[in-house]
């Protein structure tokens, strides 16, 4: 289960990307974004003259969005981030949703891959923030 498929991507999460990603953001929409920054974060990015629909590029981001950036960046060399803050708060979110929607402290923290104190964190974090 991926992020992008637990948690509703929308334009307030722009500004927890880096400039060039809000940059790339203006060329390929923000799920093909995230889904760049999952699979290629803290990597550098040697795109190609020409894209196929089964290359690692398209099957990451998607044939359309890859068109697109290729496109627009043609054999560039791009550094993609690994956008610690928000993969951060796309996990935070993701968490949130599946507590609302019933499931353990402990059971989160295994499909995240951190501890329950971190679980435990988010979700009183989140109740800090919401008045009741």
């Amino acid at each position: 289960m991926s992020l992008m498929e637990t948690v509703e991507l929308d334009a307030e999460l722009i500004q927890y990307l880096p400039q060039s990603m809000r940059d790339m953001a203006e060329v390929i929409p923000l799920d093909a974004v995230v889904a760049l920054i999952r699979h290629y974060g803290g990597t550098t990015l040697y795109l190609p003259t020409t894209v196929t629909e089964t290359s690692d590029l398209a099957k990451a981001i998607g044939f359309p969005a890859a068109c697109q950036l290729v496109g627009r960046y043609r054999t560039e060399s791009l550094h993609i981030p690994r956008a610690v803050h928000l993969q951060r708060v796309l996990r935070d979110r993701a968490i949130l949703k599946a507590h609302a929607n019933g499931a353990t402290r402990n059971e989160l923290a295994r499909a995240h891959g951190v501890s329950d104190r971190i679980i435990s964190q988010v979700i009183a974090s989140h109740r800090r923030k919401v008045p009741a």
